[in-house]
Formats: structure tokens, sequence, C-alpha cells
């Protein structure tokens, strides 16, 4: 198109007349609409960028605007707003045609880049958030610069979110959302500690400084727990410096108990309790999450049996971490270890999730699996999808994977044969132990089911029939298999007490 500026007059009448909509929603759809073709006519191009991707709360940020007028536009400047002065900026100054103008500003961090929904604590799938913000894709506290014009007589007003710009090798000129953080931030290595006796552990932290500075980290007391150092000093960290330190944390008595720890950081006489997650793909601006410093602390009532598991990876699950801090020792198996090892030396064998799902391999290893559950070896096998599975015959006797599910997580359980081992041994389970399970009970249960299984679980989400197929159990040859669509995937990162208890149990053939 050629001469786009000599549309800019029609266009300005135009958003003259888009200004008059009674409907507050199309008003601000139009004149915003209207507002950027107008900008292209000029020939008007302007951004805002920090020299940086990163500040912490309360640091500087060097911000570059810059703007060039591509065409011979009846434009002039009349004002850049950043909350700070102004360096090169002269009000009222025309733009002349293809002449690159910068002016920059170094405004103050005066906010988190948190995302908005995360700033406060929330429940089980509900933000706390002001009505105010509900709906916006992004902070609308974000940094911007607003760039005041006169085009054609008329005022418009411009905004641009402030970016970080940078050069990649392979994808040319890149820009990114700016990271405010918090001066230190602090991540505790895991998120659930397990204690089954007054023994002590080791706790980690990772801390990562955006400041050039001092400070001091520590664990916030809590009743039933004892925390040694008190406190532990950093100094003379710079910008980018990460390190570790450890607390050790012990139960102060065999009481059963449950606790949130929180890592607290000081610096400059504030305090910060947040730690730090980066999202990173191409397809997307990174996303940065400041999540709490924190971490569940459970001295658990458990009694565990035997020691070696093999663990034979599915889709992905932390079953394996949660196990070894129960103190067994996890191996994870390959094809090789399972066709050709000697499984005699696991206490239990244990299937990820969705492995038969997505393990080509296992239809191979499949005999030698209840091979030695024939020889009295133990095989726990945790959830598959329905359909397109390696093989049909995961068990030693018939049943059938179905999408069916239990989807409240407090959805009542009957235990069907209380006398069953897997609910005395090694450790008592009842009722109690199905308290405080989170997203659900479990999903893909068994239909189909060979009347050789012991069925000792029924369960169902309201308005929907009871099911037995969650969790299926048979003696083969001198061993048991077991098979469970329970959601410990779920459970056991997420520190559940009772279902660590009837893990350990599936884990557990009496002998």
């Amino acid at each position: 198109m050629e001469n786009p500026e000599k549309s800019v007059p029609a266009l300005i009448k135009l958003f003259d007349k888009a200004e008059d909509i009674k409907d507050a929603y199309w008003r601000t759809q139009k004149t915003n609409q209207l507002k950027d073709l107008i900008a292209a006519c000029a020939g008007l191009w302007l951004e805002s960028y920090a020299d940086q991707p990163s500040y912490a709360l309360g640091e500087t940020i060097k911000i570059n605007s810059q703007i060039i007028n591509r065409v011979d536009s009846n434009a002039r400047l009349t004002n850049i707003g950043i909350g700070g002065s102004i360096t090169g900026f002269r009000g009222g100054a025309g733009l002349p045609k293809d002449q690159l103008k910068t002016f920059s500003s170094s405004p103050v961090a005066g906010a988190l880049t948190q995302p908005y929904w995360l700033a406060a604590p929330h429940g089980i799938g509900i933000y706390t958030i002001a009505d105010t913000l509900a709906g916006y894709p992004e902070n609308s506290n974000l940094p911007k610069v607003t760039f005041d014009f006169i085009i054609n007589g008329r005022s418009l007003q411009y905004e641009r979110t402030v970016l970080y710009k940078y050069t990649d090798p392979v994808r040319g000129e890149v820009y990114q959302p700016i990271e405010i953080t918090p001066p230190v931030t602090a991540d505790i290595e895991n998120n659930v500690y397990l204690f089954k006796s007054q023994q002590p552990q080791s706790v980690k932290v990772k801390l990562k400084s955006f400041i050039k500075g001092d400070g001091s980290i520590s664990l916030k007391p809590v009743t039933g727990w004892k925390i040694s150092p008190e406190k532990i000093a950093f100094t003379n960290k710079n910008i980018g410096d990460e390190w570790t330190v450890a607390f050790t944390v012990t139960p102060a008595n065999s009481t059963p108990n449950t606790a949130t720890l929180e890592a607290e950081v000081e610096v400059k006489g504030k305090t910060f309790s947040l730690g730090l997650l980066r999202i990173r793909y191409d397809h997307i601006p990174n996303i940065t999450l400041f999540p709490p410093a924190q971490a569940r602390f459970i001295n658990l009532d458990l009694k565990t049996n035997g020691k070696n598991i093999g663990y034979i990876s599915g889709a992905g699950d932390k079953v394996p971490d949660a196990l070894r801090q129960l103190g067994y020792t996890v191996y994870i198996l390959n094809e090789n270890d399972v066709v050709n090892g000697n499984l005699s030396v696991y206490d239990a064998i244990v299937t990820g999730v969705r492995a038969y799902n997505v393990n080509e391999r296992l239809v191979f290893e499949q005999p030698a699996l209840l091979e030695y559950v024939k020889n009295g070896g133990n095989l726990v096998v945790q959830y598959n999808t329905a359909g397109k599975m390696v093989t049909n015959d995961i068990g030693p006797y018939p049943f059938n994977v179905v999408n069916q599910r239990v989807t409240e997580e407090d959805a009542k359980i009957t235990i069907t044969e209380p006398a069953n081992a897997l609910f005395s041994y090694p450790n008592k389970i009842t009722n109690a132990d199905f308290d405080n399970w989170v997203q659900e009970r479990g999903l893909y249960f068994a239909d189909g089911i060979d009347a050789k299984y012991s069925t000792p679980l029924l369960m169902n989400d309201t308005g929907s029939p009871p099911t037995n197929g969650a969790l299926l159990v048979t003696d083969y040859g001198k061993g048991r298999f077991i098979y469970t669509s329970l959601a410990f995937f779920r459970q056991l990162p997420a520190g559940v007490p009772g279902a660590y208890r009837l893990f350990v149990n599936l884990l557990s053939k009496p002998k």
C-alpha cells in the first residue's frame, strides 16, 4: 500500500466516532484496534526494553525506549511516562523521518512478576484473586511505558510492556518478559521428608542471589521438630551466585506428626520465603514462578518389611524417590535385568504408571515377571490406560483395564476384606488411612475380573455405583500379584501418610 499516511485523517475521524460507542467492552476493543492502525499508517514504531532479563525487588531497571517515524507523517511526541525521569526527552519534539530516537529511564522494580493468581495462598482447585484482576492473561502491573503523541492534531496514547531483548545466533532477535524477583530465592531439595523414627535427616536448601550483598537463611521453627543450626549467614554474594546449605531436622518425639516447614531468607531487614521455577519452551514466552519455599515433614507411624525394590519405569512418576526416603534400595530395571537377571533378590518389583502403555519391551519381559511371582516374588502393577497396551495379559489371570475412575479424593472407601494381609501386614490399615488424599482416588480401574482375584476395596463417586476394580490381589505359585489403580503416583509425592502405609503393605508379602 502506497502512502498509508494519507489514511490517517480518516482513521482519526473513525476513532472519534468509536469513542462514542456505549458498550464499554466494544468501545475499548475498537478504539485500541484503531489506535494501532493509526500508528501503523503513520509509520510509527515504538518499543521499550530492559538491559538485562532479571531484576531484584527495589533494584533499578535500566530501560531504553525507542521510536522511529518511517513516513512523513504529522506526528509529534509530547510525553513518555515510566514513573521516573527520562534522559534525552524533549516534550513536543517532532519526529523526522527514519531517525531512530532513544530515551533512557531508570524506574525502581516495585512488584514481583509472580503471576497474580499465584500471589496469595490458595486451596485445591481455586485461586485467591481480586475481582479486578480475574480474567487477565497476565499481570496488569508489569513494568510499562506510555507514549503520548499528537497525530494530525489528535492526542493519542500508546503503551508498551517492558521486555528483555537479545539476539540469538539461530533465532535472531528475541523478546522475553523481564523477571522481577526476590533478592534471594530458596528451594528446599525435596517437597516431602519422611521420618519413621527419631533419626535426623539433612535438609538441603538451594539459594540463588539476584543482588550483591549479605543475608541469612533459616527454617522457620515448628512445634514437634528440632532444627539445627537456627540460622546460616551468607556474605559477599554476587548476582547469579548459587549455593546450597544444609540443616539437620529431627522429630522431637515419636508421635505421628505432619508439618509444613518454611525456608526464610533475610536480606536488608526484610524476609522472603519464595523459591524459583522457570518454565522455558521456544513456542511460548518465558514464564517464571516463585513458589512458596516450603516442604512437608511427616513423622510416620510406619513399619517396613524388605529392603530391595526393583522398579520398571513407565511414563514417569516420583514413586521411586518416595520409596528411597522410606529406606528402601530402589533399582531401576532394564530389559536385560528382567530377562537375564536374578529377580529373586528383590523383595518386590513395581511397574511404573502406564508402563504397559509406553514400554514396548514389556511384552517380552512379562513371562520373566510372572515366573518371578510363581517362584515366590511380589509384583505390584500400577495403573495403565485402557487400550493400546503392549499386552493385555498383565496378570496371571484375566482382567480388563477400563476407563473408569473415582475422581472425588474424599470418596467413601469400604474395606470388604479387613482380614486380608494387605490391610494388616506390616501396618494396620483403617479408613483413616484414606483421609486427606489429593485430586482423586484412582483411575483406569479393572473390570471383567477373574474369580481367582480378591477385590478388597469398594468405592464410588457421588451418584455412581460402587466399583471393586481399584485393587486386585491373587496368589500365584509361591508368590503374589497385585494390580492397583489407586493414584499412589499422586499421593506419595504429596506426602499423604495413609497412602505410604498402604503402599508399604503392597510391597510386603508375608513370609
